[in-house]
């Protein structure tokens, strides 16, 4: 039995992009609390990639984090994204503020985690995307 551990998921018809491409062409994007904070991710063809992989391989059991091998702090991936969309990001969203109105879901969003596909990198899993800028690249600029 495989546990599933999923990271932010990037497409560009769906997850998170569908909310930040919209607020960053806007020039409303901004880094969320301090930008140190880190931020797991994986496109979404690598996850379905992924997940076909590890369905091929009875041998893998366990906890499994469905993620890029490179994360990126939220700065990073802020300004990275501002720099395709050719758009400002000036803004930012203090952590209070993210706490009080997104609840829980603000909260998640202004912890740190640096997660590792461990299993999957063990196991020979090779990323399409395993590096924010080819995910970016594709997701805002079509390959």
């Amino acid at each position: 039995m495989v546990l599933t551990r999923f990271a932010i998921v990037l497409h560009r018809s769906g997850g998170a992009m569908t909310t930040m491409i919209p607020a960053f062409k806007l020039c409303l994007g901004g880094r969320l609390s301090t930008g140190r904070q880190w931020f797991p991710w994986i496109h979404l063809d690598d996850l379905i990639d992924a997940y076909l992989f590890v369905l091929d391989r009875p041998e893998i059991a366990g906890p499994v984090n469905w993620c890029a091998p490179h994360p990126v702090r939220n700065q990073d991936l802020t300004e990275r994204l501002a720099r395709r969309l050719k758009r400002p990001a000036m803004l930012s969203v203090p952590g209070f503020v993210m706490k009080n109105v997104l609840g829980e879901f603000g909260q998640a969003l202004t912890c740190s985690q640096r997660v590792q596909p461990a299993v999957l990198q063990k196991t020979d899993f090779l990323f399409t995307y395993g590096e924010i800028d080819s995910a970016l690249d594709e997701i805002v600029l079509g390959g």
